[in-house]
């Protein structure tokens, strides 16, 4: 039977989870498992009506021996586009990236990746992205409290760079696309956050195409994990109004606990 996670917010979710098996802790005895890592892998606008056995089947394979449940994914801006899920990801609180939302929809947003040392990245605009969401949104978020939680994370892909800055622009570790073999990038660091792409369109054959894709990055990432990791899989935005219900996936030793 599958094991079901009451819906909840994405930041809870993740971070919650995430936090709790990074955190130092006391030994509780063998019949307390949790995680040495933590591997999240993020899809932009990912349903549950986009996961099926034959189009994404690591994701179906996935979601039968963890614990899922379906995400109400919120942020500082309505809708939560892609760019404002990854910022509120690493806030921990409602954040939103600066400009407006023409339409009420969810414009291409721009973010710029630096890769001064090819170690880790940096993100120029994350100062003013901070002082934006501390100075002029009620919620007070700081974008770049996940980061600052952990002694050093990974980040592959764009979305998961502006979870995984810090509060001053550094990425720890980054690298632009997922590796053919990427189990010494995601043994790293006790966190990873990789962008497995994003879900978006209106027609159904290339919408099925979009959720293939993030379902062969996320085999990848499965096949290289670390040893005792707790990989986590979220539809981390919507993409367009309404609001939809999301992806999410906890599988390892908390997430089995959990369920």
């Amino acid at each position: 039977m599958l094991r079901r996670l009451t819906p909840v917010l994405l930041t809870l979710v993740v971070v919650a989870l995430g936090i709790t098996a990074l955190a130092a802790r006391p030994d509780r005895g063998a019949d307390r498992p949790g995680a040495d890592f933590v591997v999240l892998v993020g899809a932009a606008g990912l349903r549950w009506d986009d996961v099926d056995p034959e189009n994404t089947p690591t994701l179906w394979r996935m979601a039968e021996q963890g614990a899922i449940g379906s995400l109400s994914v919120r942020s500082a801006h309505r809708p939560t586009c892609p760019v404002d899920g990854w910022l509120t990801l690493g806030a921990g609180n409602f954040a939103a990236w600066p400009g407006a939302r023409p339409g009420g929809g969810c414009p291409a947003a721009g973010v710029t990746v630096e890769r001064p040392d090819g170690i880790g990245a940096n993100l120029p605009d994350q100062p003013s992205v901070v002082a934006h969401n501390q100075e002029q949104l009620a919620w007070g978020a700081k974008p770049g409290a996940l980061a600052e939680s952990v002694r050093c994370s990974v980040a592959v892909g764009p979305g998961a760079a502006v979870a995984a800055a810090r509060p001053f622009g550094r990425v720890d570790r980054y690298a632009p696309t997922l590796p053919e073999n990427p189990a010494e990038l995601l043994g790293s660091c006790v966190l990873s956050i990789v962008d497995a792409g994003t879900v978006d369109d209106d027609d159904p054959a290339v919408r099925a195409a979009q959720a293939r894709q993030a379902d062969a990055r996320l085999a990848r990432v499965l096949a290289a994990r670390p040893p005792r990791s707790l990989v986590l899989v979220a539809g981390v935005s919507d993409t367009d109004n309404p609001a939809r219900l999301h992806v999410a996936i906890a599988d390892g030793p908390a997430g089995r606990a959990a369920g």
